[in-house]
């Protein structure tokens, strides 16, 4: 399927020199200015991106599986197949204060809770868990400068997967994007990391029948990009080995 065009509202972030790596790169900073940091493993042309802490504060351990993510890559970056690039944001959300599994966590400098202001059926008054949570979609779709730069970003880097990892759903979940009645082209990558995972494999809104505002995944497949979120067990424990596994599959499934 082609992909949409965007015209980005603020400048793209450049794509850096190829190298092996890793790389670290600045690819926008949060409302309090604190840099929103990407590490970048290998130069292949199949990009493949993994975002941890969207909801720093809400569920630690979406940063520390990005962290624990970089380390690993680090030590064995033979672990990166041929042909594929690999960047991992450490935390999309730098401001979010530590309320685990509480919306205040959810919440950037400005009371925005991210995963509500991209522009895929936005509301200013968004819902969480079902409850109507006022002005928490920001006043506009991308109006947050982590979201505007998370955009940017992606759209800069153009990759053919986007994970991001969030919590919390029992024994994990691997939910593909759909901004409309189905998944457009996410629902094999959900499957991919689900089934090396050992997550279930299913569309949230579906799962829980609730409708989500403004979410960063379905956007995406709204986009023509792939993109799932991988909701995580526990809130402050990132499962690293079934995480891992998960992670292995998504770069095979991209190897040339």
């Amino acid at each position: 399927m082609p992909r949409r065009h965007w015209n980005p509202t603020v400048t793209a972030v450049p794509s850096p020199t190829p190298t092996a790596g890793p790389t670290s790169l600045i690819v926008g900073y949060s409302v309090n200015n604190r840099p929103i940091e990407a590490v970048r493993f290998g130069s292949g042309s199949q990009v493949v991106l993994f975002i941890g802490g969207l909801h720093a504060g809400f569920a630690p351990a979406t940063v520390s599986l990005a962290n624990r993510a970089i380390t690993h890559f680090t030590v064995t970056p033979e672990d990166v197949p041929q042909g594929v690039t690999l960047y991992i944001i450490r935390n999309a959300s730098p401001d979010s204060p530590n309320v685990t599994g509480e919306l205040e966590g959810r919440l950037n400098a400005n009371g925005v809770d991210l995963n509500r202001n991209w522009d895929c059926r936005w509301e200013a008054d968004a819902k969480f868990r079902g409850v109507v949570v006022p002005d928490s979609g920001g006043p506009r779709p991308f109006s947050e400068p982590e979201t505007a730069a998370l955009r940017d970003f992606i759209l800069e880097i153009d990759p053919v997967a986007v994970v991001f990892w969030e919590a919390r759903a029992t024994d994990g979940l691997s939910s593909p994007g759909a901004c409309g009645t189905r998944s457009l082209v996410s629902a094999p990558l959900s499957q991919v990391y689900g089934v090396a995972a050992g997550y279930q494999i299913g569309d949230f809104e579906n799962l829980t029948n609730q409708e989500i505002n403004g979410d960063g995944t379905n956007w995406l497949d709204d986009q023509g990009i792939p993109a799932i979120a991988v909701l995580l067990p526990e809130y402050a424990e990132e499962d690293w080995f079934n995480n891992l596994e998960g992670i292995r599959a998504v770069l095979a499934r991209y190897a040339r």
